[in-house]
């Protein structure tokens, strides 16, 4: 019986370390697949692409601004009363309170808290007298350079705080235009009243600017403005009154000049004195010489940002 006893145990325990063996060889591949696969890095912010320090845009906007016309405000009064005068109360220019613009232009930002930009601004406005066969036209836009550098105080990638300042060069563009419209003939131009002038001014501003899509940015602007043109130069007024009177128009009273020659009659000097040096200095009606495009400003902008990272 012992005997058997031990033959049996060592049996088993044979059987035992073939399973062994067998299960080890088995499972020996799949370990070591398992041990060859390499552990995946963490991808972290660093491997991200990185905001340029210089983001370059390009930009296009429309706006609104208040302007103080005084002294053209002034000489329109002047001629709706010359007009109401003739028999025509009913026929008056507006005055002009207001202007509209569109521009365009370089913006760039620094640092991601500095903004630099070059714009391109065009102002308009208009007030008109008449109807289709006659019409008399005050336009006073204005061509407008500006250099601005602002401060953002969010200096994040999707929204922008902040304040600005800068300088422009305004041209003044205004005029009158008086037209007429005979039977059976297209419309023609009697004349032209022009008021030219230049003038470097300054604003300030505060603006606002969000991301819409990974590129395009929205941006509004509000501020003040000064750019007063002073002694304008005033062309056109004696040609326009010749061609007034040339033309023989039932339509004559709302061809009125929105300026005139304050020195065209000076009187003759008495025999024996010397006759002065001919003048003409021509100012707005009301005695005034000065545009004035100053006042409140506000536009919406669009910012294309040509070099922005899109992730």
């Amino acid at each position: 019986m012992p005997a058997r006893s031990s033959a049996s145990v060592s049996t088993r325990v044979l059987r035992l370390m073939l399973v062994v063996l067998v299960a080890a060889l088995v499972t020996a591949p799949a370990f070591a697949q398992i041990t060859a696969i390499q552990p995946v890095e963490p991808v972290t912010l660093e491997d991200e692409e990185e905001y340029p320090w210089l983001l370059l845009g390009i930009t296009g906007f429309a706006g609104a601004a208040g302007v103080d016309m005084k002294d053209l405000n002034n000489a329109l009064r002047a001629v709706n009363t010359e007009i109401a005068r003739q028999g025509s109360s009913g026929i008056k220019y507006d005055t002009i309170g207001s202007t509209q613009s569109l521009g365009g232009g370089i913006r760039a930002v620094l640092l991601d808290r500095y903004v630099l930009q070059a714009e391109y601004e065009r102002l308009s406005r208009n007030s008109k007298v008449g109807g289709v066969t006659s019409n008399s036209e005050v336009l006073v836009p204005a061509d407008v350079y500006t250099v601005t550098l602002g401060y953002d105080l969010l200096a994040k990638h999707t929204l922008a705080m902040g304040a600005g300042a800068g300088v422009a060069w305004y041209t003044s563009k205004a005029e009158q235009v008086v037209r007429r419209t005979r039977p059976g003939r297209d419309e023609e131009t009697l004349g032209r009243v022009k008021l030219d002038g230049s003038t470097a001014g300054a604003f300030f501003q505060a603006f606002f600017e969000a991301k819409f899509t990974d590129r395009l940015y929205v941006n509004v602007t509000g501020g003040y403005r000064i750019a007063k043109v002073e002694d304008v130069e005033i062309t056109g007024v004696k040609e326009l009154e010749a061609a007034i009177v040339a033309a023989n128009s039932d339509t004559d009273f709302i061809f009125v000049p929105v300026a005139e020659c304050v020195d065209c009659d000076t009187p003759m000097p008495p025999p024996g004195e010397e006759a002065p040096e001919p003048t003409e200095t021509f100012l707005l009606r009301g005695g005034g010489s000065t545009l004035d495009w100053s006042g409140l400003t506000g536009r919406v902008s669009l910012t294309f940002y040509l070099n922005m990272p899109t992730f």
